[in-house]
């Protein structure tokens, strides 16, 4: 027999940035960045017709899932919901567009987190 050895994927800790907008009292918004850590994650890249799951606008770009312990959320229409933000490369910062529950064969629950680069278009 062969001396394979199958290991888990190592399990990283991001940085993360979650934005959120209030209106003072003259009703003129402000914006609020929080820093927060991403724990137990995996970053793997969607490459093919995986591609398809995302908004159109989004295909052009550098993206990944990120399967996280830690919940992440993407922008929510008609609310003041911001999608947060994930560092997933070092100094690469990556936009949250698609979260869904995610339940594997361990018994805490993940989320799996579709990212795409931050681009100033």
């Amino acid at each position: 027999m062969g001396s394979w050895n199958p290991k888990l994927l190592p399990r990283r800790t991001f940085n993360g940035r979650r934005v959120s907008q209030t209106l003072d009292e003259f009703n003129l918004p402000s914006e609020t960045t929080v820093e927060f850590t991403v724990e137990q994650a995996n970053a793997q890249p969607v490459t093919g017709h995986h591609l398809e799951v995302l908004p159109e606008g989004y295909r052009d770009r550098k993206v990944y899932k990120v399967y996280t312990t830690t919940p992440v959320y993407s922008a929510e229409e008609g609310t003041d919901q911001f999608s947060d933000e994930i560092e997933v490369l070092p100094g690469e910062w990556f936009k949250v567009i698609k979260v869904e529950a995610w339940q594997g064969y361990s018994l805490q629950s993940h989320y799996l987190a579709y990212t795409a680069e931050v681009n100033e278009r």
